[in-house]
């Protein structure tokens, strides 16, 4: 019976969880209507007796509550890194732009379910990617591939994912560029059921 009624509740909040899910402001902690935030991390010296500024973080979010920008700065006050995100209407993450230093680093492109399914980085000074990741997922969004090919479209790496009815990662596989496995990883998971 207790099994039963704690398989009930785990169900329940899966459900609640699926349906109901927080902004980025609410997975920060914070609560009510947030249009930026300031983050600064210190660093001390052995003794803790002297703290300094280390990096300074600017984050914005949009009305909805997700992120729409991440400026990182050094202790000094100079740029360092931003972050730049887009979303649909229904408040899913389409897209992501990564810069470092002022030279763009990264792009990535989600569906409608806010899985990565590609990821552009290695950016030349024309602002060509060197090199480009796709992402294939099954029905329930597990990711079960990952391409990564060279500006020329060449693959020069694969990856395949494998998963256990529960979602849970059995099995990861790298091929090389001629389609050769390169190595395997067999993950096991103990499930401990207290009665």
């Amino acid at each position: 019976m207790i099994n039963r009624i704690l398989t009930i509740l785990i169900s329940f909040f899966s459900i609640t969880t699926i349906y109901a899910q927080e902004t980025d402001v609410e997975m920060e902690g914070f609560k009510g209507k947030v249009k930026s935030v300031t983050q600064v991390t210190y660093d001390s010296d052995v003794d803790n007796s002297k703290l300094e500024e280390f990096e300074r973080r600017i984050i914005k979010y949009d009305s909805d509550g997700n992120m729409i920008e991440s400026v990182k700065y050094t202790d000094r006050g100079i740029f360092n890194q931003e972050h730049t995100y887009k979303y649909d209407p229904d408040g899913n993450k389409i897209d992501e732009i990564q810069y470092s230093r002022g030279k763009l680093m990264k792009t990535c492109k989600y569906d409608s379910d806010g899985n990565r399914i590609e990821e552009r980085r290695s950016y030349d000074s024309e602002g060509n990617s060197r090199r480009k990741d796709t992402y294939k997922y099954d029905s329930d969004g597990n990711r079960i591939e990952v391409i990564s090919e060279t500006r020329r479209g060449t693959v020069y790496i694969s990856s395949s994912f494998k998963y256990d009815y529960d979602g849970n990662e059995i099995e990861e596989s790298h091929y090389d560029s001629d389609g050769t496995l390169d190595t395997k990883s067999t993950i096991s998971t103990i499930l401990m059921v207290i009665n």
